[in-house]
């Protein structure tokens, strides 16, 4: 069950879904709700900090999409249990927060963060098998995936900046692979021959 930030109050404690976005001028106090697993955070243009979530002990997967004045994500870091985590349009995300709680986390994507810089933290994250990296226009440095030895997708578009993949060597387990549009990186689609291409390449 999912519910808007307006319709909180109208609903017990039990939900298990959560939007949170401009239907309210801030974020509401949530401590009650502990049994939530999936909390959208969207267009809280006018929001600045959000408060930690480690009452949520449950939460598996946060979409933080459009939140133009906010800078520090750290708020996830107490999210033990988070398997899946969606930032898009976040435009002050320059690096990941610190991710070495979240272990059980296995996919992450970031898509039009354009500031976005250093995602060095993701080698943390001891389950990670699934990455997508779209429209990051200052990302240049993808190395750190190399260190993550569990990683069977791999999505990388429309990064401009991108130059270099061959650091990601250590990416044995890698099954499905997406290359587009990355600087001067060659095109590799989700192919068994170009899968194959892919270990080549990142081995030169």
């Amino acid at each position: 069950m999912q519910t808007t930030t307006a319709q909180v109050e109208h609903h017990q404690p039990q939900l298990t879904s959560m939007c949170v976005n401009t239907s309210w001028p801030s974020l509401p106090t949530l401590a009650k709700y502990k049994f939530i697993e999936e909390l959208i955070i969207q267009d809280l243009r006018s929001v600045e900090n959000i408060p930690d979530l480690s009452q949520f002990p449950r939460m598996e997967s946060i979409y933080i999409t459009n939140v133009a004045n906010i800078s520090d994500f750290d708020f996830i870091t107490s999210c033990k249990s988070l398997v899946d985590v969606h930032f898009s349009d976040c435009q002050g995300l320059l690096k990941l927060p610190n991710l070495r709680r979240c272990t059980k986390l296995q996919t992450i994507t970031i898509y039009y963060c354009k500031r976005i810089k250093d995602i060095s933290e993701l080698p943390h994250c001891q389950s990670l098998t699934r990455v997508d990296l779209e429209f990051c226009d200052e990302l240049s440095d993808v190395s750190c995936l190399g260190k993550c030895p569990r990683l069977q997708e791999l999505k990388l578009e429309y990064c401009k900046n991108l130059r270099n993949v061959s650091d990601l060597a250590g990416c044995e387990n890698v099954a499905s692979i997406d290359i587009h549009a990355c600087g001067d990186l060659p095109y590799v689609d989700d192919d068994p021959e170009t899968v194959e291409y892919f270990r080549k390449l990142v081995q030169k």
